[in-house]
């Protein structure tokens, strides 16, 4: 295939269209489509490939004739690919592939063989930083329209209010090089990263852009080491380094060649140790090196390492950091000798590239369950931006025209309450959520229109916070139709809405709570500017502990007399349990969650009679559980911890644990489940999980990944089959299995767990797309491990009082979900973010729904789906958007109907992955 240098011909590009010197970008400022050819053509009887990278806006690339349209798919001779994920030709637009946008690597592939006299072959096919998008136009021999049989066909890119440039020979060589190799298109994947990197860097400010900069060498690494082979994208030992040596990890799971985790430039406690050892600071490989055989092998470093594991009193950021400590508490325990040589045999070549003993600290770790969000240090530098932020001119306005728009705004809404009819009732939210009360504008007592006039008038002059504008300014429009006689039933409608809404938070003016209120936030905006009470905050908190939360007595003394805005920042350094964080809103997310929870299973996993075992053993799990995962093929596993040298014998001498992992780990999934039901569990917390079943339940529990890089192979790995018939045993007779419509031929015959997924997806779709519902398949079949933790865990019973309410804040989530989707009539780049958006939105949804579905068919045998979905009918009808209440009523119910034991209409269950259009997306 023709795959060469492309250049843009700037003779042959519309108006206002621009092509840089060297031909290698196009550029249009105008919000109009406008496009370019390039030199670049194929013929009858060719093939070609050229790639470009998205710089800004809404872009097509394809192929056109020299006479024909240069905005590609707009007439029968041109074929182009959008940022929307449409196919065009002809100005039919066809679902295809997926949306792009800034930064990604966008390839055009053509083979054609389509002569007068032998036409047998022309297909046109896209890719997406590497990965193959499948065919987007492949037409028979008469289906090859006339205007291009025969014809030359032309590379050319089109768009508005665009830039891009074509990728390089150089790159573009190192990108086709390396994903020949690799069945995923690594290098293409990787080079959209590299481009992205650059192109924040080129508008982040001063202090980002070394940050950036470091982003753009560590990909342009990745992506020539693939080049010459010297990473291998998919093993276990990417640079053929041991397996034990920590990597420098980039997001997608690529390692960076010659990156350490443990090495990297000499650290300030390097330093410092140096220098009161008398070594020479000006030869840093030498130091680290002479650092080490201190630590390993003097009598005074192993004394020294002996009092650090005695008092507790070190830290280990990474698990290499943690090994020298493992060699001494072997030298002194019996059989550990021989361990501790062993250990030291295997880490001693890498002993002038990394750190293998721990930083000192000057307060020992915390022990105890307790874990905090954020460190000490994490919430100073938050209180640092407040008060660099709050010295600004722009900070100070804000802050005064906060002082005058609280008046303002309720000045606004007394004026509305005086249009209430005389003698009538207030309005007020109740249970249910619905407004109750009286409607405004009945009546307007004499001087109001004035009164509103010059209100308004004052509000004109008043900067309204982007946070506030949503209400004040609906009630402030409101009151103008009001006084010009224009007002609508929505308008009542919305108005009554907020006077209950306001009337249930706070009160209404003139109401006690609601003084209360307005006072206390006057006195913490007015007299002490935030930017002074965060940095009285950051004073009071420099003499902590910086690499930990604050106790609970410290942040009880902290949080007195503090604003609102004050104790969340730092209730995010608060130290307690997992629930208690998860109760209290601090903990988010089931991510977040999961970020946290290696510091408890840590806690229960490192049972040790010796205390400075147990306080080794827990440093080194941590700092192991920090430690990213590599992108792996052929069924690979990531690295465990007893495969380092030196953890293998601290974890042999583990106290044989009792029934305590379990119940631990039924504890957290309750937490999690109740906290986000409608979240999939994340793969560092099913791995966390996988950690403490392995100590408690034997054969160990199938426990399964999010999205496995099985699905690149054609398979899924023997766990993924085993989780499917315990799922079967789980949902066979629900309300899950007929919402799925599952059969026993789904989990039991010849054919493999991946066939039986494919069979499933109904056309066998290819390319990214046909993965995705492949995948979404297996975690149908698999429940995407809650049957398994389930049964393992008994949680049917540890949560038989929530699961009702766990089904109904799923539906409540997709109702949010629903209601918050962006509009899919945006343009431009923000067209294009927001249709990634939407996708993203829709298949929360479906895994929400497919959580919910789970937790009814664990209901008690007293509960059944009707009064279920009673209440959810009840969620319907207060969804204030019409268009939401219609997608709710005519998509989502008569599915969920469809599992009751007779079902009403024979609907398909809705899927977070589509081969077309998305139904909900042409919806909504």
């Amino acid at each position: 295939m023709d795959h060469r240098v492309v250049r843009f011909v700037a003779d042959d590009a519309d108006a206002d269209l621009e092509v840089s010197n060297d031909g290698l970008a196009a550029s249009c400022a105008a919000d109009a489509w406008r496009g370019v050819r390039s030199d670049f053509c194929v013929s009858e009887n060719g093939t070609g490939r050229f790639e470009v990278i998205v710089v800004s806006g809404v872009v097509r690339i394809g192929w056109c004739t020299k006479d024909g349209s240069r905005v590609m798919g707009t007439d029968s001779s041109s074929f182009g690919f959008g940022s929307t994920g449409k196919s065009s030709h002809n100005k039919k637009y066809v679902d295809y592939g997926e949306t792009f946008g800034e930064g990604d690597c966008i390839g055009c592939s053509i083979e054609r063989s389509d002569g007068a006299r032998s036409p047998s072959v022309f297909r046109i096919s896209f890719s997406k930083n590497g990965r193959d998008l499948g065919a987007a136009f492949d037409l028979s021999a008469n289906a090859v329209p006339d205007a291009v049989r025969g014809v030359d066909l032309v590379a050319a890119v089109a768009g508005r209010k665009f830039e891009v440039k074509i990728l390089q020979h150089d790159n573009a060589r190192a990108v086709s090089t390396a994903t020949s190799s690799s069945v995923v298109g690594n290098a293409g994947y990787a080079f959209g990263q590299l481009n992205r990197a650059a192109l924040a860097g080129s508008i982040a400010s001063v202090e980002d852009k070394q940050r950036f900069a470091n982003r753009v060498a560590n990909w342009s690494s990745v992506i020539s080491s693939m080049a010459s082979g010297e990473l291998q994208v998919g093993s276990r030992q990417p640079t053929g380094e041991p397996v034990w040596v920590t990597p420098k990890v980039l997001h997608g799971g690529f390692c960076v060649p010659g990156a350490h985790m443990a090495g990297g430039d000499l650290q300030e406690h390097e330093l410092e140790m140096a220098r009161n050892l008398g070594f020479d600071t000006r030869a840093p490989e030498e130091l680290r090196r002479q650092l080490n055989e201190h630590f390993a092998s003097t009598p005074e470093g192993l004394a020294e390492l002996e009092g650090l594991l005695t008092s507790g009193c070190y830290r280990a950021p990474t698990p290499e950091e943690a090994a020298l400590l493992c060699v001494v508490a072997l030298l002194s325990r019996a059989g550990g000798p021989s361990e501790a040589e062993a250990a030291l045999c295997e880490i001693r070549p890498w002993f002038s590239k990394l750190r293998f003993f721990p930083v000192p600290s000057a307060k020992a770790q915390l022990d105890g369950a307790e874990v905090s969000v954020a460190t000490v240090s994490d919430v100073r530098a938050t209180l640092k931006r407040v008060v660099e932020r709050g010295g600004s001119t722009s900070y100070e306005k804000m802050r005064h025209s906060m002082l005058d728009l609280d008046p303002m705004y309720d000045t606004m809404v007394a004026l509305t309450l005086e249009t209430l009819p005389e003698g009538g009732t207030r309005p007020w939210l109740e249970v249910a959520g619905t407004a109750a009360g009286d409607f405004p504008f009945k009546t307007y007592p004499p001087g109001w229109y004035d009164r509103v006039n010059k209100t308004l008038a004052r509000l004109d002059d008043i900067a309204i916070p982007k946070s506030r504008k949503g209400n004040v300014g609906r009630l402030a429009q409101v009151l103008r139709s009001a006084v010009g006689n224009k007002l609508t039933g929505r308008d009542v409608s919305f108005t009554r809405t907020l006077l209950a809404q306001i009337h249930t938070s706070r009160g209404l003016p003139g109401d006690p709570r609601h003084i209360a209120q307005r006072q206390e936030k006057a006195h913490h905006v007015k007299n002490v500017p935030h930017s002074e009470l965060a940095s009285a905050l950051r004073s009071r908190l420099g003499p902590m502990p910086q690499d930990e939360g604050l106790e609970p007595d410290a942040f009880t003394d902290m949080i007195q007399g503090q604003p609102k805005a004050m104790k969340a920042r730092l209730r995010r350094a608060k130290r307690a349990t997992l629930q208690e964080l998860v109760a209290e809103g601090v903990v988010k997310s089931a991510d977040q969650l999961s970020k946290l929870t290696p510091s408890v299973v840590a806690e229960i996993s490192a049972v040790h009679s010796d205390p400075d075992l147990r306080k080794l053993d827990r440093t080194l799990y941590k700092s192991f559980r920090g430690r990213r995962s590599l992108l792996l093929l052929n069924l690979a596993s990531q690295v465990r911890i007893d495969e380092l040298p030196w953890a293998k014998p601290i974890m042999r001498r583990r106290t044989q644990c009792t029934d305590a992992p379990k119940r631990a780990a039924a504890e957290l999934c309750a937490v999690a489940l109740r906290g986000f039901p409608q979240t999939i569990l994340p793969n560092p917390f099913i791995t966390e999980m996988h950690a403490l079943l392995n100590q408690a339940i034997r054969p160990l529990a199938p426990l399964t990944k999010e999205v496995a890089a099985d699905i690149f192979e054609h398979a899924f790995s023997q766990p993924f089959e085993d989780a499917a018939m315990v799922a079967w045993s789980a949902v066979r007779g629900t309300c899950y299995a007929r919402y799925y419509d599952l059969k026993e031929a789904d989990f039991v015959g010849g054919a493999s767990l991946y066939d039986r997924c494919k069979n499933r997806v109904q056309g066998g779709i290819d390319g990214v797309a046909g993965n995705g519902m492949i995948i979404e398949q297996q975690q149908i079949l698999t429940t995407h491990n809650l049957a398994v933790l389930f049964e393992q865990l008994a949680l049917k019973d540890v949560l038989r009082l929530d699961l009702f309410d766990m089904a109904l804040n799923c539906w409540q989530f997709i109702c949010r979900s629903l209601s918050r989707l962006p509009s899919k009539d945006t343009r431009g780049t923000q067209g294009t973010q927001t249709w990634r958006v939407r996708l993203q939105s829709v298949k929360q949804v479906a895994y929400a729904q497919r959580q919910m579905l789970f937790f009814l068919s664990r209901l008690p045998a007293n509960k059944t789906v009707m009064p279920f979905l009673t209440q959810a009918q009840a969620i319907i009808e207060r969804q204030p958007k019409a268009d939401v209440r219609k997608v709710l009523e005519e998509q989502l119910m008569p599915r969920l109907r469809h599992c009751l034991p007779q079902p009403e209409v024979a609907v398909g269950p809705l899927l977070g992955w589509s081969s077309g259009g998305h139904p909900l997306l042409q919806a909504l």
